[in-house]
C-alpha cells in the first residue's frame, strides 16, 4: 500500500482530483489533501470523510449529503450539528416536499420546512380521523355530496 501513497502524494492535485473522482477512498492515501480535493471525494463517496483530518464546513456539508450517517458514524469529524448542516443545505435552495396531494411545496428555509411540515401532519392526522369515521367492517363508506 506504501506505493499508492507515495505516489498519490507525488502527483499534481489535478491527478489526485481524478484518482478520488474514480474512488472517493483514494484520499485515505495523499497527505494533507486540498479542499478541492476533499469535497471531490466526499461528492464520489460520502464516506471518505473518515480519513479528512479538519474537514472545512463546506466539506462536512457536502459529506451528509452524500451519506447522511456520516455524521452519527464520524461525529468527531464534524464542527456544525446534524441541525445546523440541515439548515445549511436549504438555505438558499428550493426544496421540493411531497404533500398528501402529490403536490410540491417549496421551501427556501429550515423554518418554512418545519411549518410546513407541521401543516402537513395536522392535515394526515385530520383525514386519519375522518377515515375512521367511515371506516366498517373492512370498508370505507363516504357520504354522496
Amino acid at each position: 500500500m506504501k506505493s499508492k501513497s507515495t505516489n498519490l502524494n507525488r502527483v499534481s492535485e489535478k491527478e489526485q482530483l481524478e484518482a478520488v473522482k474514480q474512488a472517493g477512498y483514494a484520499i485515505q492515501y495523499i497527505n494533507n489533501p486540498s479542499e478541492a480535493v476533499q469535497l471531490e471525494a466526499v461528492k464520489k463517496y460520502g464516506y471518505a470523510i473518515k480519513y479528512i483530518n479538519n474537514p472545512s464546513e463546506a466539506v462536512q456539508l457536502e459529506a451528509v449529503k452524500q451519506y447522511e450517517d456520516a455524521i452519527k458514524y464520524y461525529p468527531n469529524k464534524f464542527t456544525l450539528s446534524k441541525s445546523e448542516l440541515l439548515k445549511r443545505q436549504l438555505k438558499d435552495k428550493s426544496v421540493p416536499i411531497n404533500n398528501v396531494n402529490n403536490k410540491t411545496i417549496s421551501v427556501k428555509t429550515f423554518n418554512e420546512m418545519v411549518e410546513k411540515m407541521k401543516k402537513l401532519t395536522e392535515r394526515v392526522k385530520v383525514l386519519e380521523k375522518n377515515l375512521k369515521k367511515h371506516y366498517h367492517n373492512g370498508q370505507v363508506y363516504f357520504d354522496k355530496d
